[in-house]
C-alpha cells in the first residue's frame, strides 16, 4: 500500500500506543525524487488496507536503517515524534472539535480509552487513525453503553460508524429508546466512573509456588478427593453391603432408591458445610492472585463444580434445584426454573421471581485478569429468561421481563442485555398454576424416579460382582481368587456401562416414547416425560460414558437407540441433546466438540 503511493521501501512495526495497547507504526523511504507526501501514503493505506491493518502512525525517513545483510534493522527505527494515535500530524489541516453534548461525551470516552487529551479527538477522524484497535473498540462501546445510558447500541456500531460525527446519532437513538435522562449528556457520569484498566498484562504480586500456597492447594485437593471420590461416605454402598449379607439380594435391591437419595443428600450436605465453614460468603471486589481470598474462591468453585456433576443434573428444573442453590448462598426468587447450568459463584447470583434459565447457561461471576481475581454480581430481574448456552459476565443486570437469547452473551449479537422481551424469546408456557404443579410433580415424583434410574446400573453391577463371587468363586483359593479380584474393576465398569446404556434406552422407549415435530399440547404427562428423559441423558454418568466413546461407531449406535437418525461413518465428538427423535444426520458428517441441539423451543 505504501509503495503504491510512490515510496521506495516501507516497514511496519508494533509500538505501545494509546492506553498502553499495541499499535501499528509504518516507516517509509521517499520515492526516487525523495518526495512522497504523507497524505498520499495515508490515502493509499486507507484505500488498500482494511481498518484493522491500517497503521496508527506513519513516519517518513530519508533512509531506512539496515543491518549487514541489507535487511531493515527494526531496533534502530526511531520512535514516532508524536505519541502513537495522538491525533493529526503536524502540518495537517485542523479537524473540527465536538459541538453537541453527545459528541463531547463520546469524545471524552474516546480520550479515556486512547489515553490522550480530549482536545486531540476530532469529530471527523476515524477511530483507528487516532490509535484505536479492535480491543479498544470493545472498551469504548461498553463505556458508551453504560455511561451514556445507551444499552441498545450495537457492538458493530463503531466499526460501521468510526467517527464521532457519524456515531453520535446512533448513540442518541439508543439513549432515546432506553429513556435516558440528561445527566449522561452533560458528561456527569463520565467523571464519576473509573476508567477500565489498560489492555496489557500485569504480574501477580504473590506466587503460587510459595510454601503456604502449595500447602493450601495440596490440602484442598486432598479434602475434595477424600470427600467426593472416596466410596466410604456412600450410604448406598454401605447399606447394600449390610442388607445383602444380612437379609439377601431382594432387600439390597429394594434399598437402591433410598440409598441413592441418601447418597445425593450426603454429598449436598457435605458440600454445603464445607462451603460455609471454609469459604464463607464471597463478596464482589478485586483480590490479589494466589491470596487467601483467591484460594477460598477456588475451593468454593471446585465444590460447585462437583455439585454440578453429581446433584444438580438430577434435580434440575424443579424447586429442589432452587433450594440447593439457596443453601450455597444464591438468592433465588419464587417460581424460578433453573436447568443444568454453570454457576460457580452462587453468592454473586441474584434471581427474581419467575426467572427461567436454559440448559448449560454460564454465570461468569469471576475472572482472573491483570494479576487479580475479579468478582462481580449477576442479577436477573423478575420474569426474565436466559437461553441455552448463553453467557452472563459479571456486572450483568438483566431487566425484568427481558431475555438473553440462546448461544449469546450480554451484550451479544442481539444488542445489550435484555434487548429482547421474554415473550419474544420463549413462547407462552401456559398459566402459572400449570408451571407450579408441574414443578412439584417433578420434585416429588420425578426426582425419586431419576435417582433410582441413575443409581440402578451401579447398584446392580455391585450386586452382580458379589453374586458371582458368592455363588461360583468363593471356594477358589490362591491364584484363582487373586485373578478374580484383579478383574473385578474391569467387570464392574463393563457392567455399569452396559446397564447404563440399556437403562437410558429402555426408559426412552418404554416410558418416554417418541418426540414428534410440530406443536405439542401443554399436558403434565408430556412435560413430565420430556423432563425425565432430560434427567437421564444429561446426567453426569451418561455424559461421561458418551465422552469415553467419542468418534466411535458405538456412540452413533447409542444415539440411534435413543431415536436419532445417524448416517454411515459419522464422526461425532459429543452432543448435548434431549430430543433425539428430531435429529437427522446424513452420511459422512463431521461434528466438532460440545455441539448443542435445541429442538424444543418451550424448554428453558
Amino acid at each position: 500500500a505504501v509503495r503504491a503511493a510512490g515510496a521506495r521501501a516501507a516497514v511496519c512495526v508494533v509500538r505501545p500506543g494509546a492506553g498502553g495497547a499495541p499499535a501499528l507504526v509504518a516507516y517509509y523511504e521517499g520515492g526516487p525524487d525523495g518526495q512522497t507526501p504523507l497524505a498520499a501514503v495515508k490515502a493509499a493505506c486507507g484505500k488498500r488496507l482494511p481498518k484493522y491493518m491500517q497503521p496508527q502512525s506513519i513516519v517518513q525517513l530519508d533512509v531506512l536503517p539496515r543491518n549487514a545483510n541489507g535487511k531493515v534493522d527494526r531496533k534502530r527505527l526511531p520512535e514516532p515524534t508524536a505519541e502513537v494515535g495522538d491525533g493529526p500530524a503536524a502540518g495537517e489541516a485542523p479537524a473540527s472539535l465536538p459541538e453537541t453534548p453527545i459528541e463531547q461525551a463520546i469524545a471524552e470516552i474516546w480520550a479515556q480509552v486512547l489515553g490522550t487529551d480530549v482536545r486531540h479527538i476530532p469529530v471527523d477522524v476515524d477511530f483507528p487513525e487516532l490509535g484505536g484497535t479492535s480491543l479498544l473498540v470493545g472498551r469504548a462501546t461498553g463505556l458508551i453503553r453504560s455511561k451514556l445510558q445507551a444499552p441498545g447500541l450495537a457492538g458493530t456500531a463503531m466499526y460501521r460508524h468510526s467517527t464521532i460525527r457519524r456515531l453520535a446519532p446512533l448513540v442518541q437513538a439508543a439513549r432515546d429508546e432506553a429513556g435516558a435522562g440528561p445527566d449522561a449528556e452533560e458528561g456527569a457520569l463520565l467523571k464519576a466512573q473509573e476508567v477500565p484498566p489498560a489492555c496489557h498484562p500485569e504480574p501477580a504480586e504473590l506466587s503460587s509456588t510459595r510454601p503456604l500456597a502449595l500447602l493450601v492447594q495440596f490440602f484442598g485437593v486432598f479434602i475434595l478427593s477424600c470427600v467426593f471420590d472416596f466410596e466410604g461416605f456412600s450410604p448406598l454402598l454401605w447399606g447394600m453391603y449390610f442388607l445383602y449379607f444380612r437379609y439377601g439380594a431382594l432387600a439390597a435391591l429394594a434399598y437402591v432408591p433410598v440409598g441413592a437419595a441418601m447418597d445425593a443428600l450426603v454429598q449436598l450436605l457435605i458440600a454445603v458445610a464445607l462451603k460455609w465453614v471454609v469459604v464463607g460468603r464471597l463478596k464482589p471486589g478485586r483480590y490479589p492472585l494466589w491470596s487467601l481470598q483467591y484460594f477460598r474462591w477456588w475451593f468454593g468453585n471446585r465444590l460447585m463444580a462437583h455439585l454440578g456433576e453429581s446433584v444438580f443434573p438430577l434435580v434440575a428444573e424443579t424447586p429442589l434445584m432452587n433450594a440447593c442453590l439457596r443453601l450455597v448462598g444464591a438468592e433465588i426468587g419464587r417460581g424460578t426454573r433453573i436447568s443444568v447450568s454453570h454457576i460457580g459463584d452462587p453468592d454473586l447470583v441474584v434471581m427474581g421471581d419467575g426467572v427461567t434459565v436454559g440448559k448449560l447457561a454460564t454465570f461468569a461471576c469471576s475472572a482472573v485478569l491483570h494479576g487479580h481475581l475479579h468478582l462481580g454480581t449477576v442479577r436477573l430481574g423478575e420474569g426474565s429468561a436466559v437461553g441455552p448456552r448463553a453467557t452472563l459476565p459479571q456486572g450483568t443486570n438483566l431487566p425484568a421481563g427481558r431475555a438473553v437469547l440462546p448461544m449469546s452473551t450480554a451484550p451479544g449479537w442481539h444488542g445489550a442485555a435484555g434487548a429482547v422481551a421474554t415473550q419474544e424469546a420463549l413462547p407462552d408456557g401456559g398459566c402459572s398454576d400449570f408451571r407450579v404443579r408441574q414443578d412439584w410433580l417433578r420434585a416429588l415424583v420425578g426426582v425419586p424416579i431419576a435417582l433410582f434410574l441413575n443409581a440402578a446400573p451401579s447398584a446392580l453391577s455391585v450386586f452382580a460382582c458379589f453374586h458371582i463371587y458368592e455363588t461360583y468363586l468363593a471356594a477358589l483359593q490362591g491364584e484363582g481368587r487373586l485373578v478374580y479380584l484383579l478383574c473385578m474393576p474391569w467387570l464392574y465398569g463393563s457392567c455399569v456401562m452396559i446397564l447404563l446404556v440399556a437403562t437410558v434406552i429402555l426408559v426412552k422407549r418404554l416410558l418416554v416414547g417418541r418426540f414428534h415435530p410440530g406443536g405439542c399440547p401443554w399436558t403434565h404427562g408430556a412435560e413430565f416425560r420430556h423432563w425425565l428423559h432430560a434427567r437421564m441423558v444429561e446426567s453426569h454418568n451418561f455424559e461421561s460414558l458418551c465422552h469415553l466413546l467419542v468418534n466411535t461407531e458405538l456412540l452413533s449406535c447409542i444415539y440411534r437407540g435413543l431415536g436419532a437418525r445417524i448416517g454411515r461413518r459419522v464422526q461425532i465428538d459429543s452432543f448435548h441433546l434431549v430430543d433425539h427423535d428430531l435429529v437427522d444426520v446424513r452420511d459422512y458428517a463431521v461434528f466438532g466438540s460440545e455441539v448443542v441441539f435445541s429442538c424444543d423451543s418451550r424448554a428453558p
